[in-house]
């Protein structure tokens, strides 16, 4: 499974909305037939946003979830994880490598 993170943009966030999105995300995400896990959540309450994040198969199940959360305007995005070099300033050559997926899909507007 790859990670992903769903985003969205919520003003007026509250504790218990919050509460109430991450149960209904984990209870649909266990409804999935394991194609999806719930993996947490993330709120950056100045920017009024919150990230889901999930684990799936590919990103048509993560899209499947955020339908049947009935969530307007959701962002889906794969992650990347970049792991951090043991001591970048010993030898700037051993810099990350990494790769994005330039060809995957992007929602029209």
């Amino acid at each position: 499974m790859k990670p992903f993170v769903i985003e969205l943009y919520w003003p007026d966030m509250t504790p218990a909305l919050v509460d109430k999105l991450v149960a209904r995300a984990a209870q649909a995400a266990r409804g999935a037939n394991g194609t999806v896990s719930y993996v947490g959540c993330t709120l950056a309450p100045r920017d009024e946003t919150c990230f889901l994040r999930v684990a799936a198969d590919d990103e048509g199940a993560v899209r499947a979830l955020v339908e049947r959360l009935g969530v307007e305007g959701a962002r889906v995005s794969e992650l990347v994880e970049v792991p951090s070099p043991s001591d970048p300033l010993d030898d700037p050559a051993s810099s990350t490598s990494v790769r994005f997926n330039t060809s995957a899909h992007r929602p029209s507007k």
